[in-house]
C-alpha cells in the first residue's frame, strides 16, 4: 500500500523504518516545521524530518497549518492508500478522510485507558504495572476510534520515561505492521472502546516537577520516574533547587530493618538518614531514599558523590 506518514518526534521512527523495510511505499512525510531551538535559537528540523532526509523520503512537507486548503490539496495528489499518524498534532476531518483505507494512530497506551498527550508519563505516574501501544482508526474524537489491535508491556520498577518510551517505540512499529497486514488483507475486526473505563493523560506542567513531601514515598518516587527528562522532580536545598534523577520508595518496616537508626519519626520533608550511597527523606507516608540527584547547573550524579563534595547532614528539611 502507498502510505503517508505524519509524525514529528523520533518516537515514529521505529514505525517509519519498519514501513521502509517492507512491501509498503512511503509516498509522503508530512511533520512540523522547523522550530526555533538552544541558546542561539536556531531553527531544528524535527526529527522525522531529519531521518525522512537521510532515507531521501520524499516529499517531506511542513505545513504551518494542517487546515491549509493548498496543502491538502497536494496531499489529495499523492492518492495514499492510508495514513499512519505517530506522535503528530490532531488531524482535522478534511485530512483523515481522504485514503480509501483510512487513517490510522499508534498510541503509546492500551487505550481507552490515557487518553491524551503523555501517555507514557502518566501511566508511570499512576503507579501502572502494564502498559502498551493501541493502533486505531482515526475519528472526531481524541484517541476515541475503533482499535484495530494492541500490544501489552510491563512497566519495569525501574523503567522511567525514556526507557519506557524507547520500548514502546519498538513494539508500536512491529503493532502496526501486523495492522497493516490486517487491513490490507480485509481482515481486521475493529473493537469499539468502553468510554466508562476512559482516562486521561494530560500535557505536564512545570508546576508539577516541585516535589511535595506530604505525598507518599510511592508518588513521589512514580513521579520522579514519570518526569524524567521533563519537567524533572526537584526540591530545594539550602535555597538551591536539587533535581531528584533516581529514588525508591521504603516503608517505616523495612527502613527499621535495614538501617542503623532509630530515627523514623522524622518531619516532613526532614533528611533522616544519611548512609554511603543514599540520602533518606521521610515523606507523608514512607521514606523516599535518594540514590541520584542533580545540583541545578551540575551534571547528574550519585547520591554518594554528592554527599561527599557537599556539607549535608542529618536533620535538614527540604522544601
Amino acid at each position: 500500500m502507498k502510505i503517508a506518514f505524519f509524525g514529528t518526534a523520533d518516537f515514529g521512527i521505529s514505525a517509519l523504518k519498519a514501513i521502509l523495510n517492507s512491501h509498503h511505499e512511503i509516498s509522503a512525510i508530512i511533520t512540523n516545521p522547523p522550530k526555533p531551538a538552544g541558546r542561539g535559537l536556531h531553527l531544528r528540523k524535527s526529527p522525522i524530518n531529519i531521518f525522512a532526509e537521510e532515507q531521501r523520503i520524499a516529499p517531506i512537507f511542513t505545513p504551518e497549518s494542517i487546515k491549509d486548503e493548498k496543502f491538502i490539496e497536494e496531499l489529495k495528489k499523492i492518492e495514499a492508500d492510508l495514513f499512519v499518524v505517530v506522535a503528530f498534532s490532531i488531524l482535522p476531518k478534511v485530512v483523515f478522510s481522504i485514503p480509501k483505507y483510512g487513517t490510522y494512530n499508534i498510541h503509546a497506551a492500551l487505550l481507552p485507558a490515557f487518553r491524551g498527550p503523555a501517555p507514557i508519563q502518566r501511566a508511570i505516574e499512576s503507579g501502572a504495572k502494564t502498559t502498551g501501544v493501541s493502533v486505531f482508526r482515526i475519528d472526531m474524537g481524541v484517541d476515541t476510534g475503533d482499535i484495530v489491535l494492541q500490544k501489552e508491556c510491563e512497566i519495569q520498577s525501574d523503567d522511567d520515561t525514556p526507557s519506557l518510551y524507547e520500548k514502546l517505540s519498538v513494539l508500536g512499529a512491529t503493532a502496526l505492521m501486523a495492522a497493516l497486514e490486517k487491513i490490507e488483507n480485509g481482515e481486521v475486526e475493529y473493537k469499539s472502546q468502553d468510554k466508562t473505563k476512559a482516562t486521561k493523560a494530560p500535557l505536564l506542567k512545570k508546576e508539577e516537577a516541585i516535589i511535595n513531601w506530604q505525598e507518599s514515598a510511592v508518588q513521589i518516587a512514580n513521579k520522579i520516574r514519570a518526569f524524567k527528562p521533563f519537567p524533572s522532580s526537584y526540591t530545594t536545598l539550602s535555597d538551591e533547587q536539587i533535581i531528584i534523577e533516581k529514588a525508591s520508595a521504603q516503608n517505616i518496616e523495612t527502613r527499621r530493618s535495614r538501617l542503623d537508626t532509630n530515627n523514623t519519626d522524622g518531619k516532613i520533608g526532614e533528611i533522616i538518614e544519611i548512609t554511603k550511597n543514599e540520602i533518606c527523606v521521610q515523606t507523608g507516608d514512607g521514606v523516599l531514599v535518594i540514590t541520584e540527584l542533580k545540583p541545578a547547573g551540575k551534571r547528574a550524579m550519585s547520591a554518594r558523590d554528592f554527599i561527599n563534595g557537599k556539607q549535608i547532614k542529618e536533620g535538614i528539611i527540604l522544601k
